[in-house]
């Protein structure tokens, strides 16, 4: 299955009947995405043409958003390095860092474990 970037410039956005928030740029996977504030990190890539978010760890399978209400975790990603964040219930925020996660997803290094653990 070919892995389809964020940066496709298509957008699949509705345009006519409801109000949207600023607009905004995340980064995901290194590229920039648009998106408006309101709209969860899913719906962004969604519109972008994105929708593999994640793949699994025992067959690297792709996922993507599938339940869109934060109950199924398909669309677990790295958002601002933390792993296993439910995109489909997070807002964007201008400048937000979004990696597609590779299996189970682990913390970048022991500091950030510490940070973690002390509630930072």
């Amino acid at each position: 299955m070919k892995h389809q970037q964020a940066s496709e410039p298509m957008d699949r956005r509705v345009e006519d009947g409801l109000q949207r928030g600023r607009p905004v740029e995340i980064v995901v996977d290194g590229l920039p995405v648009p998106a408006f504030e309101g709209e969860s990190v899913a719906a962004a890539l969604l519109a972008a043409g994105t929708r593999v978010l994640r793949t699994t760890a025992r067959h690297g399978a792709p996922r993507g958003l599938y339940c869109g209400i934060g109950l199924c975790f398909e669309c677990v990603m790295i958002v601002d390095r933390r792993p296993n964040v439910r995109t489909c219930q997070t807002p964007v925020r201008d400048g937000m860092q979004v990696e597609t996660q590779q299996g189970e997803g682990r913390w970048p290094d022991a500091a950030s474990r510490s940070c973690r653990r002390a509630g930072a």
